[in-house]
């Protein structure tokens, strides 16, 4: 014999079947007094009858046997069953079946307990097929379980940590057996066990006298309580029952029956979800300061550019970026050889028509003195001239201020023509900013918007600043296009600290607080301006 084997049972000459070996539950009974007042056939006949399948065989005469068998999972499964089961039935029939071979014949405490692993096979199989909601489920299966197992006063309690939510129960005083097992799953959920045993020694003396009590007062010959890992199906049988078998069970019960959400619940859960939905989309569409950001470069507010009023080479600088300088101070100096050697001659020329002019008194020709007088003036101012363009061959500052920027010392010796750069004086400590800004962000910017400027060099100090004018578009000598804006660098006070750390020149980025708009297009926008830069260079239109 095999796994298989259930049971078997042998016709009578009334034409009933009684058990020969094997298990004899009130399922397996059943199923066989299914095939009373059925016509038996010559070969074997299998019949599928709910968890099991019966295998009827023709052995001596009118007789027949009847193999309770486990369901094969294949069809090849089938077939060997057949054969095996038939061969069987013709050796038992010639007395020829060693009795070693055949599976002991369980005892009536067996059979009511239930215990082993043939049992839970079955109860496996029913659970499967048994369909229904939890709640109904669970009172199908109560019933189902005491009438495949044979277990006396099966009940089922559905647990949430120590609290019974509902017990369904097969007792003549249920109620009083109700607030027993509440009292028990209390003690067994506090002391951490989950098997209580009417055979097992458990706890103090008050929970002995506790299950004493309870045999007592409704007459039990034993009782067995199991308890799920936590919330679930717990179990109740009025016999000691194998701990491994009624875990087992408890565990298979509060797997199958986990609640499902109700309606409410899965209301609650929807409403939980829209209301995470809500706050997810208030947060993404929440207007939030639209940060722009770009290159930067430092000018002076208020300057002057001093160029050169006289060609000539550049012989000396005697200032350099950053320093003050007063009205009339010398930044640079020229020299020009050919207004020297103009003056020079002028001078010459005013002496020798006043020398001139003295002769021809001495000699009283009043008519040459007097034109020799007006050639003397002629040259006279000339030679003012003279003198006034070698003076502009000094450059000086008109006004007090700072030096914003100059010719670098390479410059020395290089001629310079009229209105040449030579310097740039600042008035005052103001600084604004030159902002380069993209194509995108200059639809961001307007005036009056703040930010702050970070300069190369100043090293943990940020400037603030305020948008001055509208973006602008101007042409570079190379050809491109670049967007600028202007900006001033504000000064909390008439001498704030950093104000000579400023330079015209200098370079860094600013930082500008544009316009609320939605979180998402904010974290998006990126994405779109780089979608719409590529879409604008593959098709060469404007976006």
């Amino acid at each position: 014999m095999d796994d298989a084997f259930v049971a078997l049972f042998g016709s009578t000459a009334e034409g009933r079947y009684q058990p020969i070996l094997g298990l004899q539950s009130a399922a397996v009974i059943a199923a066989v007094d299914g095939l009373a007042g059925r016509e038996s056939k010559a070969r074997p006949e299998l019949i599928e009858s709910g968890a099991f399948w019966l295998l009827r065989v023709s052995a001596l005469g009118a007789l027949s046997h009847v193999w309770v068998l486990r369901p094969a999972g294949t069809a090849a499964g089938k077939i060997a069953l057949i054969r095996r089961y038939t061969e069987a039935s013709r050796r038992l029939a010639a007395g020829s079946l060693p009795t070693a071979q055949v599976p002991p014949v369980e005892s009536s405490a067996d059979s009511r307990a239930g215990s082993g692993r043939a049992v839970m096979d079955r109860l496996r199989a029913v659970m499967r097929q048994t369909p229904g909601r939890p709640r109904a489920w669970l009172g199908e299966m109560r019933l189902t379980l005491g009438r495949e197992t044979g277990w006396p006063g099966v009940g089922l309690l559905q647990l949430r940590g120590d609290r019974v939510l509902w017990c369904e129960l097969t007792a003549e005083n249920t109620g009083k057996l109700q607030d027993s097992l509440h009292v028990f799953v209390a003690q067994l959920v506090a002391q951490g066990q989950r098997c209580l045993r009417s055979s097992q020694t458990w706890g103090d003396e008050p929970s002995e006298l506790d299950k004493r009590l309870l045999l007592e007062e409704h007459g039990l010959s034993g009782f067995s309580l199991f308890l799920p890992a936590g919330s679930g199906v717990a179990l109740f049988v009025a016999a000691d029952v194998d701990e491994a078998t009624g875990l087992e069970l408890v565990d298979l019960l509060s797997l199958r029956a986990a609640p499902r959400a109700s309606l409410v619940g899965r209301l609650r859960s929807r409403r939980g979800l829209a209301g995470v939905l809500a706050v997810l989309g208030l947060v993404l569409l929440w207007p939030i300061p639209m940060e722009v950001g770009a290159p930067a470069t430092l000018v002076p507010a208020d300057s002057q550019v001093i160029v050169a009023t006289q060609a000539g080479k550049l012989a000396a600088l005697h200032v350099g970026v950053g320093d003050q300088v007063r009205a009339g101070d010398v930044l640079a100096r020229m020299t020009a050889p050919e207004l020297i050697e103009a003056d020079l001659q002028a001078s010459l020329d005013a002496m020798l028509q006043s020398l001139n002019a003295k002769e021809a008194l001495s000699r009283g020709d009043y008519g040459e003195y007097r034109i020799l007088q007006q050639r003397e003036a002629v040259s006279a101012l000339q030679v003012e001239q003279g003198q006034r363009r070698l003076q502009e061959l000094e450059i000086r500052a008109p006004a007090d201020g700072r030096i914003a920027d100059v010719l670098t010392p390479d410059q020395l010796g290089a001629l310079k023509s009229v209105g040449d750069f030579v310097a740039e004086l600042q008035f005052g400590s103001d600084m604004h900013v030159l902002i380069d800004l993209g194509a995108a962000d200059a639809a961001q910017v307007e005036p009056g918007m703040s930010g702050d400027l970070v300069v190369r060099g100043v090293i943990g100090q940020a400037f603030p600043i305020r948008v001055l004018t509208h973006p602008v578009a101007r042409s570079q000598p190379d050809g491109q296009s670049i967007t600028q804006l202007l900006a001033a660098v504000e000064r909390p006070g008439p001498s704030a600290p950093g104000d000579d750390l400023l330079f015209k020149g200098l370079t860094g980025f600013a930082r500008l607080d544009g316009p609320r708009r939605p979180r998402i297009y904010v974290w998006t926008r990126p994405a779109i301006e780089y979608l719409q830069l590529a879409a604008w260079k593959y098709l060469g239109l404007p976006l």
